[in-house]
């Protein structure tokens, strides 16, 4: 963004630039006149007589929450949002105390006609191909959510995110 701070500073304050955006030669200048004039501080005052800003209506902000699109987006042209398929993903499978122990848990969130969201339970076999294996004997850990998608051209992309 074009700034530093540098939280060591000598006695006088004069270190306590914040290079902002500025050229050389405008820097230079500043500099210089920060030079030649002491830095001054001033003291916070709270004012609790001041008046107070006017309030929001009650319930503006519930007004702006919404769980789905606020436009008609059923049309096909619309088909790449419908095409986003969400997968949280926990696999263990591991070999403890000599016996294999299988656990997956599989959910599936996609996006319905108007954009509205929703999780549903899943399996291993629903999980695409891309996502990597899901079956390696006794010694398969996964825990990541995979996007999937398609673009408007019908173009496969996804993205695997291991937490």
């Amino acid at each position: 963004m074009g700034a530093s701070y540098h939280p060591v500073t000598p006695l006088d304050n004069r270190g306590r630039l914040y290079d902002v955006l500025f050229t050389d030669r405008d820097r230079l200048r500043l500099q210089l006149s920060l030079a030649t004039r002491p830095l001054l501080s001033e003291n916070a005052v709270l004012n609790l007589g001041a008046p107070k800003p006017n309030r929001l209506p009650e319930g503006f902000a519930h007004q702006l929450i919404q769980d789905r699109a606020d436009i008609d987006i059923s049309g096909p042209e619309f088909n790449i949002v419908r095409s986003i398929r969400v997968f949280d993903v926990l696999i263990n499978d591991d070999r403890d105390d000599g016996d294999c122990d299988r656990y997956a848990r599989v959910r599936l969130g996609s996006y319905g006609t108007q954009g509205d969201f929703s999780w549903q339970r899943s399996n291993r076999s629903a999980i695409p191909t891309a996502f990597g294996p899901t079956r390696s004997g006794c010694s398969l850990f996964a825990r990541a959510v995979f996007v999937e998608w398609r673009d408007y051209s019908g173009n496969y992309g996804y993205e695997r995110i291991n937490y």
